[in-house]
């Protein structure tokens, strides 16, 4: 029986020493690994150092949203080129700097220096044109009688063409062929013009003497290589021809004058006059001026363009008044105070090549 009992004290002091253990073990635990729960409550890292929340890239210092170059530093919005700097806004050279308005090169040359580089005529050989002359009317008094009417003058054409190329007095020198359309009766007149100085220098025509055709040759004699403006010989056929290379003053604005020249017409072929002939000098002052437009049009309604010259020659009781056009043969309209003659029509190797 003591046996019993001393077992079963032993039991029981074994059951409470393990129990006291569990109950030692279970504080040490709660005192010792507890700091997990205070821990997560005071300094909860995902709570209140959670680099996803207080440090985290993607809210404070996410580049997508506070640095972000498409926002703030975004070179397509404040430094973009094709806003501020775009070179066909602002520094377009077809807007400020384009050639073809301000330093157009083909116009300002050919505007200030056309008259004396570009006006008159530019021949080469096969060149032709024509032009048609009507007669000035001059009606006297008492000349018609009350209820008739005076009959137009009719238009005559005349047909110019340029041979070849031929020396008179060791000066090169266009030989030109002139016919009168539709007459063929009409003898031809051959004109040789200068083709340095385009100065009339010979001219070889007819004139009718009682039903007859009677032949001259007239050569105009000046100064050795002096640019002369000559008086034609026929007033029914305009051959009166200014100069343009000349040395000239300055009269007004764009106003250009030639004064005291002169020159000597001498009859036959050869130019020279012979033993008693008595040759006849002229003199003839010359102006040129830019033409207007309106009175371009008032003389010659068919003519285009601009930079037309008006030049008079004047002396020996003449005058002649023509327009010149740069680029044409022959002046586009002429008034030598017995007839009026205008061109209507030139084919040119000149425009041939343009064209």
């Amino acid at each position: 029986m003591s046996k019993k009992i001393t077992t079963l004290m032993a039991v029981v002091c074994v059951a409470a020493l393990l129990t006291a253990g569990y109950a030692a073990d279970d504080t040490s635990q709660n005192q010792n690994q507890k700091p997990d729960q205070k821990q997560s409550q005071k300094q909860k890292p995902d709570q209140k150092q959670k680099p996803d929340q207080k440090q985290k890239p993607d809210q404070k210092q996410k580049p997508d949203q506070k640095q972000k170059p498409d926002q703030k530093q975004k070179p397509d919005q404040k430094q973009r080129p094709d806003q501020k700097q775009k070179p066909d806004q602002k520094q377009k050279p077809d807007q400020k700097q384009k050639p073809d308005q301000k330093q157009k090169p083909d116009q300002k040359p050919d505007q200030k220096q056309r008259p004396t580089q570009q006006a008159g005529p530019q021949w080469q050989v096969a060149d032709q044109w024509t032009i048609e002359t009507v007669a000035i009317q001059k009606q006297a008094a008492g000349e018609t009688k009350p209820g008739q009417t005076q009959k137009k003058p009719q238009p005559v054409q005349w047909q110019f063409q340029v041979e070849k190329e031929e020396k008179i007095k060791d000066e090169p020198c266009y030989k030109v062929n002139v016919t009168c359309v539709g007459q063929q009766q009409q003898p031809v007149t051959t004109v040789w013009v200068s083709q340095k100085t385009k100065s009339l220098v010979r001219v070889k025509s007819a004139v009718l003497i009682r039903g007859k055709w009677r032949s001259f040759t007239e050569t105009y004699r000046r100064d050795k290589g002096a640019a002369t403006p000559v008086f034609g010989p026929l007033p029914a056929l305009p051959l009166d021809m200014p100069v343009f290379q000349a040395q000239s003053s300055q009269t007004g604005p764009g106003v250009k004058s030639l004064a005291g020249t002169s020159y000597e017409v001498v009859t036959g072929d050869d130019g020279a006059k012979s033993l008693g002939e008595v040759g006849f000098a002229f003199s003839v002052d010359q102006t040129i001026k830019p033409a207007s437009k309106s009175h371009v049009k008032s003389l010659s309604p068919d003519a285009e363009g601009n930079d037309v010259l008006e030049v008079e020659m004047f002396g020996a009781g003449r005058k002649v008044k023509q327009l010149w056009q740069p680029a044409k043969p022959w002046p586009i309209y002429s008034n030598n105070g017995v007839t009026v003659s205008r061109l209507i029509k030139s084919t040119t190797q000149a425009t041939q090549e343009e064209n």
